[in-house]
């Protein structure tokens, strides 16, 4: 596709704007078990999800509202996979943590256990389990991946939800853009787009039209990709209607037609 990445870019990390640092990362390290160091930039801290994802932690973050149900969160939410998420559950309630959603069933391809908390700060997270029955593509790579490399506690991030006004035209941009395929998709539950062989943007409803000139500094969540190639994805990405922004820190960035932004590092 003309002005489309020949190598589509990863999903590196997301990026938590935090009040206090060090109480955010002892939770996930000392509650869920992943390991935490210092992040590339100065003052932040990275909790390292599995399979090269991670949250980096920023100080000048606030203290995020509470949600009654993850829809009514705006904007991105980290689903991390795993093969024992009733035992991860089981931590997250000794913890403290607050669930937004405690763990339910569904089936869609295959059985599945999914449920969302808030982090000591309030911002959603999400842990999931895909069951045996599954023949979603990324569970069928997820298990080839674990044929050859063994298992671990978590997979990185299985899932970035992700909320836009039009589905169908977001969809479109991150095809053209990105290069991301649709693998499936609904009216009602939006698009699932293939990032990689293991992660799924999904492309879903309720989310609201942004300023892409705000302030990213004083922004509390953002998506962050890796690539070879930051010139060229921001030349597709301008292609297709989105825009390239001033960075942030050591990032380039980029806006989507809809104002929502993500960030961008070269990849090593």
């Amino acid at each position: 596709m003309p002005d489309s990445p020949a190598n589509p870019p990863a999903l590196r990390a997301v990026l938590y704007r935090v009040v206090d640092v060090d109480r955010v990362a002892a939770f996930y390290r000392d509650g869920l078990g992943f390991r935490v160091e210092p992040a590339p930039v100065a003052g932040w801290q990275e909790v390292q999800l599995g399979w090269d994802q991670s949250l980096y932690l920023a100080p000048g973050g606030r203290q995020a509202p509470p949600l009654d149900d993850r829809f009514d969160h705006r904007g991105i939410i980290p689903i991390a996979r795993t093969f024992a998420v009733d035992e991860e559950a089981a931590e997250v309630t000794r913890l403290g943590a607050q669930w937004i959603n405690p763990l339910f069933d569904y089936d869609m391809r295959g059985h599945g256990r999914i449920g969302y908390f808030h982090d000591p700060e309030n911002r959603p997270f999400g842990i999931q389990q895909r069951m045996k029955d599954s023949v979603r593509e990324e569970d069928l790579a997820t298990i080839d991946r674990i044929r050859r490399e063994g298992i671990a506690r978590w997979l990185g991030i299985g899932w970035l939800i992700f909320q836009v006004t039009d589905l169908h035209a977001s969809r479109d941009f991150y095809a053209s853009a990105l290069s991301w395929p649709e693998l499936r998709g609904t009216e009602g539950f939006g698009h699932m787009m293939q990032i990689d062989p293991y992660t799924i943007l999904q492309i879903a409803f309720k989310g609201i039209i942004e300023d892409p000139r705000r302030d990213l500094a004083a922004e509390p969540m953002l998506p962050i990709l890796s690539t070879r190639d930051v010139p060229g994805l921001l030349n597709a990405i301008g292609a297709h209607g989105g825009m390239a922004l001033p960075g942030l820190e050591r990032f380039a960035a980029f806006a989507d037609p809809e104002g929502h932004v993500w960030l961008v590092e070269p990849e090593e």
